[in-house]
C-alpha cells in the first residue's frame, strides 16, 4: 500500500509540475475544470449512492444487478449535480473579474460552518454511544445523517461551497500570483499531509477525532505543522518575503496549513456517513479524486483570500 501511495504521488507530482508550467491558461482552466468535476462526481456518489442490497455478494454479477437496479431518480439527480456545480464553477471563470472575490469569500465563510458541523457530529457520536451502548446506535445517529442529507438543496449548497472557491481559488494562483505561488500552496499543503501521515503513521498515540477518522493523531497533526513551517520558510526564502511581512507570511501559512485539516476531516465524515473508505479508486493507494483535494478544497481559497487582502506579490 504504501509502495503504491509513494508511486502515485511521484506521477501526480510529473503531472502537475507539467500542467502548471506547460499548459496554455484556457487548457489549464480545464484540467482544472475536469479535475474539480472527478471530486464532485465522487461526493454525488456518497450523497446518492447506489443501492445496496443488504447480502454481502462480493460477485460481478452482483453489481450489474446492482446498477441495472438502481433509481433513475438517483442518476438524475448525481448528474444534475455535477452539471450545476460544473457550470457555476465554469461562470465564475469565464467572469472572474466581478465574481472571484464574492465565491471566495462564501468559500471561507463555508469551513467555520464545516467545522461547527463536525464539532456537533462528534458530539453526537460521543453522546449516541454513552447513552445507547451500541444498541440503538444507528436510530440515534439517523436525526444527525440527515443533516446533509435531508434534502438536494443543502446537498447542492455544500458542493458549491466545497468545489467552486477551489477552482477560482486555483485559477488566481495561476493568472495573478504567478506559477510559483501556486506550487508553493500546493507543496504546503501537501507538506502538511505528508508529515502528519509519516509522524502519525510511526508515532501516533493519541487520535485527533476517532469518531471522524480512526487513524489520525495528535502527533500527526504536530509534525504536519513542523513539516509545513520547513516548506513557508523555504517558500518565504523563494518568493523573496522580507521584513514585517515574514510575521505575516509565516501566519497565514500555518493557519492554511491548520484549515487542510479541516478540508480532510470533512471528506472522512462525509465518507463515514456514506459508510465508504475511500471517494473513489482512480489513484492507486490514494483513493479518489476527492480524497487527493480535500484538503486543497478548504486551505486554497483562504490562502487566495490573504493573499489577495495582503501585499506579499
Amino acid at each position: 500500500m504504501l509502495n503504491h501511495r509513494i508511486i502515485t504521488a511521484v506521477v501526480l507530482a510529473v503531472v502537475v509540475f507539467g500542467v502548471i508550467f506547460c499548459l496554455p491558461l484556457q487548457v489549464f482552466n480545464a484540467v482544472t475544470v475536469l479535475l474539480m468535476a472527478a471530486g464532485v462526481w465522487e461526493l454525488a456518489l456518497m450523497f446518492w449512492p447506489q443501492s445496496r442490497l443488504q447480502t454481502q455478494i462480493n460477485s460481478q454479477l452482483f453489481y450489474q444487478l446492482q446498477s441495472q437496479s438502481e433509481n433513475p431518480v438517483t442518476r438524475l439527480h448525481r448528474f444534475l449535480f455535477l452539471s450545476v456545480i460544473v457550470g457555476v464553477a465554469i461562470a465564475g471563470l469565464l467572469y472572474s473579474s466581478f465574481l472571484a472575490f464574492p465565491i471566495l469569500v462564501i468559500g471561507v465563510i463555508w469551513w467555520p460552518v464545516a467545522l461547527l458541523i463536525l464539532v456537533y457530529y462528534v458530539r453526537t457520536e460521543i453522546g449516541c454511544h454513552e447513552w445507547s451502548a451500541g444498541v440503538n446506535n444507528h436510530e440515534c445517529r439517523k436525526s444527525f445523517d440527515n443533516l446533509l442529507a435531508c434534502n438536494s438543496l443543502v446537498k447542492y449548497i455544500v458542493g458549491v461551497c466545497i468545489f467552486v472557491p477551489f477552482a477560482i481559488a486555483v485559477n488566481i494562483l495561476q493568472v495573478q500570483f504567478g506559477q510559483l505561488y501556486l506550487l508553493y500552496a500546493l507543496f504546503l499543503i501537501c507538506s502538511n499531509d505528508i508529515g502528519a501521515y509519516f509522524v502519525g503513521s510511526f508515532c501516533g498515540k493519541y487520535l485527533l477525532a476517532p469518531t471522524i477518522s480512526p487513524k489520525k493523531t495528535l502527533e500527526g497533526l504536530y509534525g504536519g505543522i513542523v513539516l509545513s513551517c520547513v516548506v513557508i520558510i523555504c517558500g518565504g526564502f523563494l518568493l523573496k518575503i522580507h521584513g514585517i511581512r515574514w510575521l505575516l507570511w509565516i501566519t497565514v501559512g500555518i493557519v492554511v496549513g491548520l484549515w487542510s485539516v479541516v478540508g480532510d476531516l470533512f471528506e472522512s465524515m462525509l465518507k463515514r456517513q456514506a459508510k465508504v473508505k475511500d471517494s473513489g479508486s482512480l489513484l492507486p493507494g490514494h483513493g479518489g479524486v476527492y480524497d487527493r483535494i480535500d484538503s486543497f478544497t478548504a486551505a486554497l481559497p483562504i490562502f487566495v483570500l490573504c493573499l489577495l487582502l495582503t501585499d506579499f506579490n
